[in-house]
């Protein structure tokens, strides 16, 4: 019991984390104990992105529109996570410094598929586009991916952050309304933010990945206050529906 409670411990955390706090009992470590902290906040965050677009996917799904989300904004967003998942790889970092980039990837093609369906546009295209991005990835991924390019994808992150973010700001803006946005989704990416940049200091060290994250947050933060400032006029189309019907009823 004691050799698996190990084995799980320095997996999770590392060898030294388990001798200086199991085996020595020591809480004083500053550098272990800022290491424990930053992998409960990567475990939380990893466990976070598998559920934090679900409020905007239900909001979606309840709405029966996207009315509101820019499909520019969430294609940027699969750039700049699919950058960050390129550098992260090919630079050795663990992956809980960087793995809900991948569960950001998949729920953002969920949520445009909702977009094309409930626009009713045809699905051929995406499904296709899909393909040919898993495919994509793989390839950015693989050991023959030129490694003089590698520092190129990090350097892209902030500026697809930027332009992916911007869409959805001046849309929430110039309309005064955030349509079907969710403020649980948007309140969790910003939390998310803040503990990345805390992870980056403790375990990354690279500044041009800490860079990111402080710009993601501050732009995640912007759209949560829109959302709060502005809230939804979305009116469910069922709802629209109701006082024709009445009408009818009473001519």
């Amino acid at each position: 019991m004691e050799g698996l409670f190990k084995t799980l411990v320095t997996t999770l955390l590392d060898e030294k984390t388990y001798y200086t706090l199991v085996v020595r009992g020591d809480f004083s470590d500053m550098a272990v104990f800022k290491l424990l902290l930053s992998r409960v906040l990567s475990y939380g965050i990893l466990l976070g992105s598998l559920f934090y677009k679900l409020p905007q996917i239900f909001v979606i799904s309840r709405a029966r529109s996207g009315r509101g989300i820019s499909l520019l904004a969430l294609l940027l967003e699969i750039l700049s996570c699919t950058a960050t998942i390129t550098y992260s790889v090919h630079m050795g970092f663990p992956l809980t410094t960087f793995g809900e980039a991948f569960f950001v990837v998949a729920m953002d093609l969920v949520i445009i598929y909702q977009i094309f369906y409930y626009d009713g546009r045809s699905l051929t295209g995406f499904f296709a586009a899909t393909v040919i991005y898993v495919i994509a990835l793989l390839a950015l991924l693989s050991p023959v991916f030129p490694r003089e390019f590698v520092p190129f994808c990090q350097l892209f992150v902030t500026p697809l952050v930027i332009f992916s973010r911007l869409p959805q700001i001046y849309a929430n803006f110039a309309a005064g309304d955030t349509g079907s946005l969710s403020a649980i989704t948007w309140g969790l990416n910003f939390a998310g933010s803040l503990g990345r940049i805390f992870t980056s200091m403790a375990e990354v060290g690279d500044t041009m990945v800490l860079g990111g994250f402080i710009v993601a947050g501050a732009l995640n933060a912007t759209i949560l206050i829109q959302i709060l400032m502005y809230g939804s006029k979305t009116v469910p189309k069922d709802v629209k529906a109701a006082p024709t019907k009445a009408k009818k009823k009473q001519l």
